[in-house]
């Protein structure tokens, strides 16, 4: 028979063993650093973590949220599918942060396959974290205008030179102004249309300032271009 000291030698051993048995599995399954582009068939199952800028976010009835997640430097996508629970305790830690076009997330989870397209699930809230809003982001002219339908929607931030500003009107009179945004990059030129509706605007930049702008990244079809819309003068700043 066992003495009180033996006992309790072999309990101590136990329990000791069971952390670090706890310990390396916890080190076993903590998340891969991973690139958008780089996930494959044989990483089903894993756990990951991705960074990303968000593009569109859609909020389910059950409370879900899909979320696609792109890397701007490869252009490479992934759908983000967050539980419920997960989007829940998002919102209840940090009220207003959840995901919105043109941020930058980190999310980790579990890579799945959902009707032959890649996913990665996510199931708590705690494995969510923004690095970047899409306000303090900045995406070059050129960047926004090579690939336009990545950033189509999006809250973007970006700079250039004012060209051709003129007012915008209609019958019931003024009612703000547009202008170029221009981008030189690689001897080449590249130009973005912008527009704000706000009158205290007009005649405040002329052709050759260098400014910063933020707004939604948009396809406006009377034109057929692809334009930045602002809401008013707080969405422009003046560079040195």
């Amino acid at each position: 028979m066992l003495d009180n000291h033996k006992f309790l030698a072999i309990a101590i051993i136990v329990s000791i063993t069971g952390v670090l048995a706890l310990f390396f599995y916890a080190a076993s399954i903590s998340p891969e650093e991973m690139t958008i582009a780089d996930i494959g068939e044989d990483d089903v199952g894993s756990l990951v973590r991705l960074n990303g800028t968000i593009r569109t976010v859609k909020i389910m009835q059950d409370g879900s949220v899909s979320c696609e997640l792109i890397d701007l430097d490869s252009n490479a996508s992934i759908v983000i599918y967050i539980q419920p629970e997960a989007y829940e305790g998002l919102i209840n830690d940090e009220p207003g942060g959840g995901p919105t076009p043109g941020d930058e997330f980190q999310f980790i989870g579990t890579i799945e396959v959902y009707q032959d397209i890649f996913e990665l699930v996510v199931s708590s809230g705690s494995d969510i974290r923004m690095l970047e809003d899409a306000s303090e982001s900045m995406v070059q002219v050129h960047q926004l205008l090579q690939t336009p339908t990545l950033f189509d929607g999006m809250e973007v931030r970006t700079s250039g030179t004012i060209e051709d500003p003129y007012i915008i009107s209609d019958a019931n009179g003024t009612k703000g102004m547009g202008f170029d945004l221009q981008e030189v990059h690689e001897n080449r030129t590249y130009t973005l249309a912008c527009v704000v509706f706000d009158n205290d605007m007009i005649g405040a930049y002329g052709t050759g300032s260098m400014i910063e702008v933020s707004g939604t990244f948009q396809y406006y079809t009377r034109t057929g271009s692809w334009q930045v819309m602002m809401g008013d003068e707080n969405d422009i700043f003046i560079l040195p």
